[in-house]
């Protein structure tokens, strides 16, 4: 059987390594925007009913979702989005203040209160991970943090920046596999990947990639096919959708 893109509970928190120096100010990475466009893609007003009902059974309902990030396969097809939720706060804050708030976090001071503040900061967020096609589960993931693109994104831009000796370009967030996540920096023709949580510097030949696209196993597709009408039920609470929800449920009884 294929390896495939399966659920993940993790404390972003606890991997993401502190870094005892400070941001420049002027490196936030502007977020790449994909194009999900084709059959194979799922209504994104459906993945954002999938998100916040997932969200809200964990968090609670006091909770606000800010604009999705896009996770791309090595080969830069859309694969998966990543819902970001702030905790117990109706506004989502702008990208740039999550920033700005991470910054002053790590470099309020050198100490373990400082660790304390970015761990705090840490946890008013939370990240649902929502496929963007049916070959996967609806929910692969779910993070109990803010996503390395706040954490880290300031870090690896400069990072990128020093490799080329000029301004570089974030290109794409990478979904290698279920755990492994990485920066795509271009410069002119040349292109480094760095980790999201290490801040390390990888070749493609060191990247441990699956195929979230295809699998050959007739009892996982079936599994995964369930899962999303089983997803697509759950959200299907409204009047009008009544009669959807019933067609879906027959369509997943027919799956067990």
């Amino acid at each position: 059987m294929k390896a495939k893109f399966v659920v993940t509970l993790i404390f972003i928190c606890a991997v993401v390594p502190f870094v005892a120096y400070g941001f420049p100010g002027t490196n936030i990475p502007s977020q790449p925007v994909e194009s999900a466009t084709g059959p194979e893609y799922v209504n994104f007003s459906l993945l954002g009913k999938i998100a916040d009902r997932h969200a809200q059974n964990i968090w609670g309902e006091n909770i606000s979702r800010g604009k999705p990030l896009f996770l791309v396969d090595m080969s830069g097809k859309l694969v998966a989005y990543v819902f970001p939720f702030v905790l117990n706060d109706k506004d989502f804050p702008e990208f740039k203040r999550i920033f700005n708030n991470v910054r002053d976090a790590r470099n309020s001071d050198r100490t373990k209160r400082s660790q304390n503040n970015f761990s705090e900061l840490c946890k008013k967020f939370g990240s649902v991970y929502v496929s963007a096609t049916k070959k996967n589960y609806p929910i692969p993931r779910v993070d109990h943090s803010l996503h390395a693109y706040f954490l880290n994104g300031e870090l690896a831009q400069q990072k990128a920046n020093d490799f080329f000796g000029r301004q570089a370009e974030l290109r794409h967030l990478v979904l290698a596999n279920s755990c492994d996540q990485y920066f795509e920096f271009s410069a002119g023709d040349r292109t480094v990947f760095i980790n999201a949580y290490s801040l390390e510097i990888v070749t493609p030949e060191q990247i441990h990639a699956i195929d979230f696209n295809s699998t050959k196993d007739p009892i996982l597709e079936k599994l995964i096919a369930s899962s999303w009408l089983d997803a697509e039920i759950k959200v299907s609470v409204g009047v009008d959708d009544r009669e959807q929800a019933k067609t879906l449920t027959k369509k997943l009884i027919d799956h067990i």
